[in-house]
């Protein structure tokens, strides 16, 4: 499992979503209600400095500062001598639907070809000059460019992402090329027999909602993304109010003077974010020439605003991993699996509890059957507070591990603004240690309805591997 919180792997957010440089591997990312109000509370010391009003802080070292057109957001992380910095527009993937899906995808990437007067060769040797590379990171609810570069070289970071972000070029030739290799990436992950059937049983749930869409597309549809829709979602970005965070080896104030060159982005306010999208309890299924069934169910559970997004963390723990209960039951009993695992799907609009398993193709039956019951289970019996205590350090464990990472650190702030739920990042921890059996009884009864499952089976044919 990856050790973002929320993170299912690259389905749906991080449905294929892409974080890092080219060249660095496709990474991931969280979501809830609504965008983050301004924190109350002093500065910490040295924050305002010259070119900016007074910060705002949040518990944990987090400085906010609001300027024309961009909400900065700055956490120092000492010790590696780097800073990394993200500039987003979130909302930018809310009208996507099944025509449409990887359209900011596109954008991003193909914006790396050519942007601020520099054709794709001097925009990398750019950033490469300062030490770093910029790489598309897009997600659910968010879509933009990131760098990790040394801590001296943040300034001009930031305003090179400014450059990418405000003046990219998207060229036909540029965006040909990029459509081609999305689609490719597409592709691939449509043959991933474990992100595959996550992001269709998410499908199945959400439908044409952007939740219900692969980040990367559809790899036929991707091919047929129009190059003039590409360049009109690039003004809309450049009318979007934007989000930059820096995480790394500076003091808060420095972190948000160096990302004062992205003032002055656009006067637009802050995008109204849609509803919360409905769930259906659909099912779907399709064939491969595979020696595996791979076969995901997907419950609806709640956002990322509400408190109970926290027990579904220790939920997933407790039935995850070498020790959880699925593998348990699943595997060393019974031997119906090859892989299985829960994973917690959490967003800003919506939530979903996934639980996934990879077994024989004339065992499916059983498998889902049985893992169906190992879930009631958890919602029926009390579970004892050695095994509870074992899944909460698990899943305060994963956050500790995660914010080891400065990029891992931005992401998180990054989508914790989205959801509205940064004052809750520093208490995060103590949050899932204080989860009772009692919580996790009450939120698997919500959450684990059998009637409002929603899934997807990549059913082999006995063939291929």
């Amino acid at each position: 499992r990856c050790r973002a919180r929320g993170c299912v792997c690259g389905v749906g957010s991080w449905g294929g979503e892409e974080r890092g440089g080219r060249g660095a591997g496709w990474r991931r990312a969280v979501g809830g209600e609504g965008r983050q109000r301004a924190p109350r509370g002093p500065a910490p010391a040295g924050v305002a400095g010259r070119a900016l009003p007074p910060a705002a802080a949040y518990p944990g070292d987090v400085a906010y500062v609001a300027l024309p057109g961009v909400d900065l957001l700055a956490r120092p992380k000492r010790g590696a001598g780097l800073v990394s910095v993200v500039l987003c527009a979130p909302g930018l993937r809310d009208e996507e639907g099944a025509k449409t899906a990887g359209l900011a995808a596109l954008l991003a990437r193909g914006a790396l070809r050519g942007a601020g007067g520099l054709d794709a060769e001097a925009l990398a040797f750019a950033a490469e000059a300062l030490g770093g590379t910029i790489g598309p990171a897009v997600g659910a609810e968010a879509a933009g460019w990131v760098v990790t570069v040394p801590a001296g070289a943040a300034r001009a970071a930031a305003a090179l992402l400014g450059a990418v972000a405000r003046e990219p070029a998207l060229t036909e030739e540029a965006l040909a090329g990029e459509r081609a290799l999305l689609a490719d990436d597409a592709a691939r992950l449509r043959d991933d027999m474990f992100r595959y059937p996550m992001q269709q049983a998410l499908a199945a749930a959400f439908g044409n909602d952007p939740y219900g869409q692969p980040v990367l597309g559809d790899p036929e549809r991707v091919s047929g993304l129009d190059p003039s829709a590409v360049r009109t979602l690039g003004e809309r970005l450049a009318g979007t109010r934007a989000l930059a965070v820096a995480v790394g080896d500076l003091p808060a104030g420095e972190l948000l003077e160096a990302l004062t060159p992205l003032a002055g982005w656009s006067a637009a306010p802050p995008a109204v974010p849609p509803g919360a999208p409905p769930w259906a309890a659909r099912a779907g299924t399709e064939q491969r020439e595979k020696a595996q069934s791979a076969l995901a169910l997907a419950f609806p559970a709640p956002p990322a605003t509400v408190a109970d997004a926290v027990v579904l963390e220790v939920i997933a723990a407790l039935l995850s991993g070498l020790s959880g209960r699925l593998f348990d039951a699943l595997r060393e009993r019974r031997s119906l699996a090859y892989t299985v695992l829960a994973l917690p799907w959490v967003r800003r609009r919506a939530g979903a509890g996934i639980a996934y398993i990879a077994t024989s193709p004339e065992r499916e039956a059983e498998a889902r059957s049985g893992m169906l019951a190992e879930l009631e289970r958890v919602a029926g019996e009390p579970v004892p507070e050695a095994e509870l205590e074992r899944a909460r350090r698990y899943a305060a464990g994963l956050v500790d591990i995660r914010r080891q990472h400065g990029t891992s650190v931005a992401s998180e702030l990054l989508d914790a603004w989205v959801a509205g739920t940064v004052e809750q990042l520093a208490g995060l921890p103590d949050a899932l240690r204080a989860v009772t059996a009692g919580d996790v009884a009450r939120v698997a009864r919500a959450v684990f309805q059998a009637e409002r499952v929603a899934e997807y089976v990549v059913r082999g044919a006995g063939g291929g591997r």
